[in-house]
């Protein structure tokens, strides 16, 4: 049998047209008994041969949506020389149920104009420039008030720094001042001859040579004794400490301590005493030239 690119018109495919038997056992034995190959097919109705051989072997599956795929149906079947109206009728008969509503599925879904087929559909946010504008303006000035709140804490720190050393430093200074004055000021003159035994001045342990160091406390009075004659005398400041007690021998004590002072004094005229460098008139105090007080600056 010659192949051809024209239906044979000796075949008469419709003479025993029966609905029930499939469209693509038709299609095919139409095809072949023409001598028309599936590339000649193609070429000749602008059908894709994958979709001529889908019609075929009734893969529907493998069409485009059921309008287009009956349309590649009836005119295949025009092309074989089958009647339109009865491949039209197969096809509807035969496509499956399932493909036609998932298909109508997608038809009913509403259409989008031309230019939105990729845009989302949801509502987008509007933002408001100026509202943007405001929120870099609040991050600007809180970025601004964080540095200099920042700057000010750090000189802060460095000022006090400065200043605690610097009273660290002067303290020590006038530590210094004070302890070489509390020595000038607690050593007591004393006759060359040094004390009697049987008296003592009482600010410290004296050593050898007589001379008495007592220590520098704070809200100190100093208390210059001087004795003219040997005579008894017992001194005791507010700390309960006894700067002097005993017989006195002639001479000036330069005493140091807490006041208020107890003082007791067996010959007030033997006695002269300057509190804080202040003469006390100790005749005051005296009787019978005895002298039983508290002094107090």
């Amino acid at each position: 049998m010659e192949n051809s690119s024209t239906p044979n018109p000796q075949a008469n495919p419709n003479s025993t047209y029966d609905l029930s038997k499939p469209l693509g056992q038709r299609f095919r034995e139409a095809r072949e008994q023409q001598g028309i190959s599936l590339e000649q097919a193609a070429a000749k109705t602008f059908i894709l041969k994958r979709h001529l051989e889908a019609l075929e072997s009734n893969n529907y599956e493998m069409l485009p949506q059921p309008t287009f795929a009956r349309g590649f149906a009836t005119n295949y079947g025009r092309y074989l020389g089958l009647d339109a109206k009865l491949v039209a009728q197969s096809f509807d008969a035969q496509y499956p149920t399932q493909l036609k509503q998932q298909h109508e599925t997608v038809i009913r879904a509403p259409l989008q104009p031309m230019g939105t087929l990729h845009r989302d559909v949801r509502p987008g946010v509007k933002i408001n420039p100026f509202i943007v504008l405001g929120i870099l303006v609040a991050l600007g000035l809180a970025f601004f008030i964080f540095n200099t709140v920042n700057k000010a804490h750090t000189d802060n720190q460095e000022t006090t720094t400065t200043g605690v050393q610097g009273i660290t430093t002067q303290e020590q200074a006038t530590g210094a001042s004070l302890n070489n004055a509390g020595s000038a000021i607690v050593a007591p003159a004393v006759p060359a001859s040094g004390l009697p035994a049987n008296g003592s001045a009482i600010n410290g342990a004296p050593p050898a040579n007589g001379v008495a160091i007592g220590t520098v406390v704070a809200a100190t009075s100093t208390l210059d004794v001087l004795v003219q004659k040997p005579t008894t005398v017992k001194i005791t400041d507010a700390a309960g400490q006894i700067l002097l007690d005993g017989e006195q021998a002639a001479g000036t004590r330069n005493l140091t301590g807490q006041p208020p002072f107890t003082i007791s004094i067996d010959d007030v005229s033997s006695i002269s005493m300057d509190l804080n460098k202040q003469p006390i008139k100790l005749s005051d105090y005296a009787q019978n030239n005895k002298a039983n007080f508290t002094l107090n600056p």
